[in-house]
């Protein structure tokens, strides 16, 4: 046997599987070439994803742009538009962000009641925090479509999308759910007013401070497990597109 057949392929950084996708998935990510059968197969997945999100997270008055992004790179993929055209809607979408976020907040300003009974500053807060949260679900959102955009030039941007993916659908979920659920407030105020009353290292601070604090631990819980559930959605739905 000749020295050339013993040796070991050099394995790149670009080669070497992290462990974090599903294994089809990201060895498909890493071994494909600009614009070969698994790389359009690639765009296709992520556009997938980034139609579902921008379906679940954005109201249908400001979705529009976003869905043009997807179809091109769709589009893009079956060789049936240029990657001009794809850039061109991608800087669009980029562009209207703030525009977005804001048209979003809005929109849901105008649809839902907040829900906030605590005392004092507190609903203030809490109408901030779901503002907040609404807009990381839409920057989140508009992440995974311009992802999925520049993963046309550069396949390992694929492996941002399920991420995006996961955040959007828990800041959206958690915005319009625990952090509007008064049941949460009020388990924060009876919990803060017990820690204020019987614990030394909680009666420092005020009995509203503490529950700030609480609402915020709270949340986080909901928040960690909604991005996990949606991460693993979305890793299922990988998995499934590209078996090892």
């Amino acid at each position: 046997m000749s020295d050339s057949k013993r040796r070991l392929r050099i394995v790149g950084p670009r080669d070497e599987l992290s462990g974090k996708f599903p294994r089809g998935f990201e060895a498909s990510v890493r071994s494909c070439q600009a614009g070969d059968r698994t790389h359009r197969a690639v765009v296709l997945a992520c556009g997938t994803l980034a139609s579902e999100i921008v379906r679940r997270c954005l109201p249908p008055s400001l979705a529009a742009l976003p869905q043009r992004a997807v179809g091109e790179t769709s589009k893009w993929a079956k060789g049936q538009s240029d990657l001009a055209a794809v850039r061109q809607v991608r800087q669009s979408v980029f562009e209207a962000l703030g525009d977005t976020i804001v048209g979003t907040t809005r929109t849901l300003g105008q649809n839902l009641e907040v829900m906030a009974m605590s005392v004092g500053d507190i609903d203030g807060h809490i109408e901030r925090l779901i503002a907040r949260y609404v807009g990381l679900a839409v920057h989140y959102s508009l992440a995974t479509v311009t992802a999925t955009c520049d993963t046309l030039t550069e396949p390992l941007q694929a492996l941002e999308v399920a991420r995006c993916f996961s955040a959007a659908m828990a800041y959206r979920n958690v915005g319009l759910g625990p952090c509007r659920d008064d049941s949460l407030h009020q388990a924060a105020r009876e919990q803060a007013r017990w820690e204020h009353d019987n614990l030394p290292t909680s009666n420092v601070h005020t009995a509203q401070s503490l529950e700030l604090q609480l609402i915020h631990e709270y949340i986080g819980v909901h928040w960690k497990n909604n991005v996990d559930a949606h991460r693993l959605y979305a890793e299922q739905f990988l998995a499934w597109a590209f078996p090892e």
